[in-house]
């Protein structure tokens, strides 16, 4: 897992000259800021994560769009949604050929127990 972090880190930097700027019809630039972009090292395969402050019950619907915005963008079929409590309930949802997944990482809980209990869950997203 250490790997693919630090592979993402690498990818992110190089990722902003890649993709990031684009033209809408309106002949401006918009930017996507991903949050984080794991890639894995032997296949390619990339992952969008974004994190969110919210405390909400379910992902709201635009957080959703716009994390399938970022999977297309990355022409990847894997996306996460990061929420901070518990209160957000885990769960997963198919836009099209993208898979989004929501996971908590407990910010009122021990950090190590929190990092430990999200990469377990995350390791289940990226092995199925």
């Amino acid at each position: 897992m250490v790997e693919r972090a630090r592979a993402a880190v690498h990818k992110r930097r190089d990722a902003k000259k890649e993709f990031l700027t684009c033209d809408t019809f309106a002949r401006s630039e918009f930017y996507f800021e991903i949050d984080i972009l794991l890639t894995d090292v032997r296949t390619g395969e990339r992952l969008v994560l974004d994190t969110k402050y919210k405390k909400d019950d379910r992902p709201d619907i635009r957080d959703i769009q716009q994390l399938v915005a970022y999977a297309v963008q990355m022409k990847t079929t894997k996306a996460i949604l990061v929420y901070p409590s518990q209160k957000t309930h885990s769960d997963w949802v198919k836009v099209e050929n993208i898979y989004v997944h929501s996971l908590v990482f407990d910010i009122e809980k021990d950090i190590e127990e929190s990092g430990s209990d999200f990469l377990a869950r995350l390791e289940v997203i990226l092995t199925s």
